[in-house]
């Protein structure tokens, strides 16, 4: 499990530094990630849903895009290092 939680780790900083769309970043989920029995993954895509969804509000609210970020970024870097995510990361 610690390899595919590392790989949705990479997708999600390809999507933090613009390289990828959320969107391109859910339909590669669906593809390589959801059949995988990883509740730290499912977790992590719920997300970039929400990521991919508040787009227009992080243009309009600075702080809140700010926390939306810095709270992505810390879910990439706990699957980076092959850690299982908590009940409520991925939720906001």
């Amino acid at each position: 499990m610690e390899e595919i939680r590392k790989q949705m780790a990479q997708v999600i900083y390809r999507v933090l530094s613009g390289d990828m769309s959320a969107g391109e970043a859910i339909r590669q989920y669906d593809a390589e990630f959801r059949p995988k029995d990883d509740q730290s993954i499912h977790r992590a895509a719920h997300a970039l849903c929400h990521y991919r969804d508040d787009a227009d509000i992080r243009k309009k609210d600075e702080e809140y895009s700010e926390r939306q970020t810095t709270a992505l970024k810390r879910i990439a870097d706990k699957l980076a290092d092959g850690l299982p995510l908590s009940d409520k990361e991925g939720y906001w």
